[in-house]
């Protein structure tokens, strides 16, 4: 059996004890079909991101189940008949990762409060993006002074048109 994760959004329209026999409802589809229920987790009313069918809020429910591949699509068609259910999402559920501490902000002998990771990531974007370097154009030789006074008594001297 595979593993799923679902997040149902009921209409406000109905009370909030409509909406959990609704859930239960959805739920009894999901054993019909042979699924075991794992994990769930009530939300309650919250607002939309945005609205939906002109409506602002919706009840919220989160579950995770497994049930066999081939009977999910039978467990979503069966869905669609609840009509105070406004939307679903079924996703496969993400296999347990290990999990890595957060590093801890603590200052540092110079007195900078960023935790070592921020640190860490910052140094690794410099390392990442390559310095330009400076475009070096040949030196031109150095004209002394005399050459100058020379080139300027030429100037000065031509007849002006």
């Amino acid at each position: 059996m595979a593993k799923y994760e679902i997040i149902y959004l009921f209409s406000p329209q109905i009370s909030e004890t409509e909406a959990k026999t609704e859930i239960a409802k959805a739920n009894g589809f999901l054993t019909e079909l042979g699924g075991k229920l794992t994990r769930e987790d009530y939300w309650g009313l919250k607002d939309l991101a945005y609205e939906i069918k002109h409506l602002k809020q919706g009840y919220y429910y989160v579950a995770w189940f497994e049930l066999k591949k081939n009977q999910l699509e039978t467990f979503c068609k069966k869905l669609k008949t609840l009509t105070p259910l406004l939307r679903f999402l079924v996703t496969i559920a993400a296999k347990k990762e290990k999990t890595v501490p957060v590093a801890e902000t603590k200052p540092t002998l110079s007195g900078d409060p960023k935790p070592a990771a921020e640190k860490a990531a910052a140094e690794r974007r410099s390392i990442a993006t390559p310095k330009k370097e400076k475009s070096r154009t040949p030196k031109k030789p150095k004209v002394e002074m005399e050459d100058l006074d020379k080139k300027l008594e030429e100037i000065l001297n031509e007849e002006v048109l």
